[in-house]
């Protein structure tokens, strides 16, 4: 299992970044990465993801949402019984993927 210290979630919380050692180097926790782009996240900075396991935490710029359109194409994605799919856009076609109309949000709450 993957334990986030208290120390890490509150500089983490408070500096709206990943926590750094001495030298400026991330401390990305057994695995995590700070250098992430997702294209189904929109142009929005991710700023920490771990995967472990059958579970992935991103913690991206916004509020407490759901991002749909990343969602609902890792939704898409999963086959029962088979391992978890977790870099959906590099796997297919622009146009397999779903989308929000320009001027449509995909953030909820």
């Amino acid at each position: 299992a993957v334990h986030f210290s208290e120390e890490w979630l509150d500089q983490f919380y408070r500096t709206k970044t990943c926590p750094t050692d001495q030298a400026g180097t991330p401390l990305t926790l057994d695995g995590g990465s700070t250098n992430v782009t997702d294209p189904l996240y929109q142009g929005r900075a991710i700023h920490y993801r771990r995967i472990y396991n059958s579970a992935r935490v991103t913690i991206f710029d916004g509020g407490h949402e759901v991002l749909h359109v990343a969602a609902l194409n890792w939704l898409n994605r999963q086959v029962q019984g088979q391992p978890t799919v977790w870099d959906i856009a590099a796997d297919h076609e622009e146009t397999d993927l779903f989308h929000v109309q320009s001027g449509q949000s995909q953030g909820g709450k």
